[in-house]
């Protein structure tokens, strides 16, 4: 994020507004600046670039259902799924920068991708402008029943994996995400040979490790916590620094001696770059009343979620720029290879 993009977000919220955002003028600086807040828009579209159950749709669909009638009188979910949440991304640059299009998606199309594929079609320091995060979360190491019952740790799947390179596979819903960085450090500082099978969503290779078709999935608890319950699947890690609330059983990666397996990761909401400040603190004010709600607070603790908002877009772009800087450090640490 440069520091003219940071110096445009903090101008006046008294901005310009565009002609699709009705009377935002004058109303959406008094907004901005803490006073009435403008009438919603006639309809808010959404792009999520995951398939509908997927974790992001289903963090997204929590959010839209609270932002009708406050924010857009008519608020649509578009799932765009592919490419590893790409498509989605690509979609935003030609919207509208009124307000009236935005984008939910996990950090890493954002702050991953850039240092991990030889090239993109999209710029997210040019293209895109943060609004607000909106859930923080882990990622999981789980197994199904073509790994040994006997396998009950990481330590333990490493080993199983060198004695079956053959079968050390993993299920991914988007290649070069934070998992699937996690999972090649791993495999490096290892020397455990294991093989990134991609899906187009986590809920897709979830329901193949359950099957018996592949052993492993790196992914959000998400996408395995009601097979987890049921005993279908063991969670073998999480990547919090300490043990993520919903899993309390459930050791951590440091605990078991690979401090470098991942952190704290978000979901964050971005808008076509060049949107007026005025709405993006519209939005971002509309996001933050949304996750304080029960049914935002509970839908993510249903999926082992934690409902997170930014206090003001100024904060959510710093948080930006430091984790992009800060994953690619880790891609560089690890001397990811660039795909295609």
């Amino acid at each position: 994020m440069t520091t003219s993009r940071r110096d445009f977000i903090r101008a006046s919220a008294a901005a310009t507004a565009t002609a699709g955002f009705a009377n935002l003028g004058m109303v959406g600086s008094a907004f901005a600046q803490g006073s009435a807040a403008p009438a919603p828009l006639a309809q808010l579209r959404i792009l999520c670039g995951f398939p509908p159950g997927d974790t992001m749709d289903m963090v997204t669909r929590h959010y839209a259902e609270k932002l009708r009638g406050t924010y857009a009188n008519v608020v649509l979910v578009e799932n765009k799924p592919g490419a590893g949440g790409r498509i989605a991304v690509d979609a935003l640059k030609s919207a509208p920068k009124d307000g009236s299009t935005l984008l939910f998606t996990p950090s890493a199309m954002l702050i991953v991708y850039p240092h991990v594929f030889q090239k993109l079609s999209y710029d997210p320091l040019k293209d895109t402008v943060p609004v607000s995060r909106i859930s923080d979360i882990v990622y999981s190491l789980s197994v199904g029943p073509m790994v040994p019952a006997s396998v009950q740790n990481v330590t333990q799947f490493l080993e199983w994996c060198r004695a079956n390179p053959k079968l050390a596979s993993y299920g991914i819903s988007a290649p070069g995400a934070p998992f699937h960085l996690i999972a090649e450090s791993l495999s490096k500082s290892t020397n455990t040979p294991m093989t990134a099978v991609a899906y187009k969503g986590g809920t897709a290779a979830a329901q193949d490790v359950i099957a018996g078709q592949i052993p492993a999935t790196f992914s959000t608890p998400s996408t395995v916590i009601e097979h987890y319950k049921k005993g279908t699947v063991r969670i073998l890690a999480v990547s919090s620094p300490t043990r993520w609330p919903h899993l309390p059983n459930v050791p951590t990666f440091t605990e078991q001696g690979y401090p470098n397996a991942g952190d704290l990761d978000w979901f964050g909401v971005f808008a076509p770059e060049g949107t007026p400040p005025a709405i993006l603190a519209q939005a971002n004010a509309a996001i933050r009343k949304a996750g304080e709600s029960p049914e935002v607070i509970n839908g993510a603790k249903a999926i082992s979620l934690v409902a997170a908002t930014s206090p003001s877009v100024e904060e959510f772009t710093r948080q930006f720029k430091v984790d992009y800087d800060r994953w690619g450090a880790v891609v560089k640490s690890i001397n990811f290879p660039k795909m295609e």
